[in-house]
């Protein structure tokens, strides 16, 4: 364990050294989706980032647009790298780290970590056997962390973008997004682990009026379905 705790803190360190790099040239780390997405073409608003891990989709967006990003993570570490590269930074006030989860309900529980330090992350341990097929992360039993509603947090501007990329609780991030939803209708890209979980966030969507397409494999983009 003492090894263990050693080489997380080597890695924080390393990252928290090389994630400004990062941010300055942030293209060649995005995901490829990102390429069948037009995120500037939405200026009127601010993105929601949640599952923001190194902030790369939020850096992105406030480039593209000049608007504000909110990150929300569950992984403690995450937000506290993600913080310490904002301060003094071209992003401080415009990329702001919530500190938390969301989720369909407000309450702090479990999450499960990446043992070789990814930062990848999840609060549902049915998902882990999925993401270790998918990603080979062999994800343990971590810290206690909190995780709320939407719905529960104030916003006072517009939404344009939800990114929604949580290790399988999508579903339960939209279930408790659903005010907010209806209030903005924001345009909503969000991954899908299996067949199960993109089922359960289709068929929220579908009730909210939206038309959902595929970006890729695991990636989708959901728009408020157009009056006929």
């Amino acid at each position: 364990m003492f090894f263990v705790k050693l080489i997380q803190q080597l890695k924080d360190l390393r990252e928290e050294m090389t994630l400004s790099s990062k941010w300055q040239d942030v293209q060649q780390y995005l995901p490829s989706w990102v390429e069948k997405v037009n995120l500037g073409e939405n200026t009127t608003g601010c993105l929601l980032d949640v599952g923001c891990h190194y902030g790369l989709i939020s850096v992105h967006y406030i480039k593209k647009t000049n608007q504000n990003a909110y990150g929300f993570d569950v992984n403690p570490r995450m937000n506290a790298l993600l913080e310490k590269n904002i301060y003094g930074s071209v992003f401080e006030g415009k990329f702001i780290v919530q500190g938390y989860g969301l989720s369909n309900e407000n309450k702090i529980t479990r999450s499960y970590s990446d043992s070789k330090y990814s930062g990848i992350t999840t609060i549902d341990p049915e998902q882990l056997t999925t993401i270790k097929g998918l990603t080979g992360a062999n994800l343990e039993e971590d810290c206690l962390v909190e995780v709320k509603r939407l719905d529960d947090v104030p916003f006072f501007e517009k939404i344009a973008v939800i990114k929604i990329d949580c290790e399988g609780s999508e579903p339960d991030v939209l279930m408790g997004a659903v005010e907010v939803i209806k209030k903005n209708y924001p345009i909503i890209i969000f991954e899908a682990l299996t067949p199960t979980k993109l089922g359960d966030c289709k068929k929220i969507l579908h009730e909210l009026a939206y038309e959902i397409h595929p970006l890729d494999e695991r990636n989708f983009i959901a728009k408020k379905r157009e009056k006929e």
